[in-house]
């Protein structure tokens, strides 16, 4: 949800419009969050800024004051629709079910004139009419849309590697350089070895490592927003201009190719 945060400010969206409520929002941030939804700010900010709220299924299931504060904004008009995003999480159909999805059946109990907006890239016909019936909407008044499954902007390709792993990264580097110049890289493995043989061949480039987590903790979940923060940052100080000739490299897990889309590719 950071992330999404962010794109909006990109998209021009103030960052007083925007709130991020999850467990890992500071305790002074939430209470803040809390009064601005119903237009209770401080006296020096009487009126709410906030526009958009991103609060995750979880925080919704498990705090009655957040949802006390949803209904009495809504009683003075502030509450205009819901969007739910991997909406295929609520059914038990679905790949990646998640319990607590399960709550936001009383968005519609409770907003009954809210639309409500659901979007999934992995939802089955069977999916979508369990979701429909998990989250309370009415079949014959659900407008489905979707979408063909082609994605002509993606394409895959296996080359066979060298007969050693030693020459492998060479070949590799060679593709980047060649190949795929300006483009992102991703890199499975980012062992001391891989990054020592990366930095090898990409001397005089600076070369950023995003390491993966299986259980983060909160500043570790924050590491790669802020090395893409930074990444974006001197794209538009040195490569946009396209002086010096500098390079920018990140290796890290696939999860990095959400934010390729705001950084340029080509020279």
């Amino acid at each position: 949800m950071t992330d999404q945060a962010l794109n909006l400010q990109r998209l021009g969206i103030p960052s007083s419009a925007i709130a991020v409520l999850d467990s890992s929002t500071p305790a002074p941030t939430q209470q803040k969050i809390l009064l601005d939804i119903c237009g209770e700010g401080t006296e020096k900010n009487k009126h709410s800024t906030i526009r958009i709220l991103f609060v995750t299924p979880e925080k919704l299931s498990k705090s009655k004051r957040l949802m006390n504060r949803l209904e009495k904004a809504h009683s003075r008009g502030r509450l205009a629709r819901i969007a739910i995003d991997e909406v295929h999480c609520v059914s038990q159909w679905g790949n990646d079910f998640r319990p607590d999805y399960k709550f936001l059946h009383v968005l519609k109990t409770q907003f009954p004139s809210i639309p409500i907006l659901g979007l999934t890239a992995t939802a089955s016909a069977e999916v979508v009419l369990d979701v429909q019936k998990m989250l309370g909407l009415p079949q014959d008044n659900c407008l489905v849309l979707r979408s063909g499954y082609n994605r002509p902007n993606l394409n895959y390709q296996a080359l066979f590697r060298p007969g050693t792993l030693t020459s492998t990264y060479p070949a590799i580097i060679r593709l980047l350089k060649t190949k795929f110049a300006g483009q992102s890289a991703h890199c499975l493995a980012l062992d001391a070895k891989t990054r020592q043989l990366f930095k090898l061949g990409f001397s005089g480039w600076i070369v950023s490592w995003v390491r993966r987590y299986s259980s983060p903790s909160k500043p570790q979940r924050h590491e790669f927003t802020d090395c893409i923060e930074r990444l974006l940052k001197f794209y538009l100080s040195h490569l946009l201009p396209f002086s010096k000739g500098h390079r920018r490299l990140v290796c890290g897990p696939a999860a990095a190719g959400y934010c390729c889309r705001l950084l340029p590719r080509k020279r």
